[in-house]
């Protein structure tokens, strides 16, 4: 399972979601992942996001903080085993 830590990031860095979701749409067009996918993984909602989800999301957090974040501080993988309780 991948656990979000998006909301933390956003929140550190004074970004709404609404801003980084267009972020998203601007850089990638219509192929940009949908709104409800986005506040899916803020949220941690969304169990284990696809690979195309946290590439848009990683470049996006860039273009809005100008800062390179590593993976680990955005998403984290725990065994679904220690996830569940």
């Amino acid at each position: 399972m991948i656990q979000s830590h998006l909301k933390t990031v956003l929140e550190g860095n004074g970004v709404k979601t609404a801003v980084l979701l267009r972020a998203i749409q601007t850089r990638y067009g219509d192929k940009a992942i949908s709104q409800p996918t986005l506040y899916k993984v803020v949220n941690g909602e969304n169990g284990m996001p696809d690979a195309r989800t946290v590439e848009q999301v990683m470049h996006a957090l860039v273009d809005v903080t100008g800062k390179t974040f590593a993976l680990g501080e955005v998403f984290t993988w725990k065994p679904d085993r220690e996830a569940r309780p």
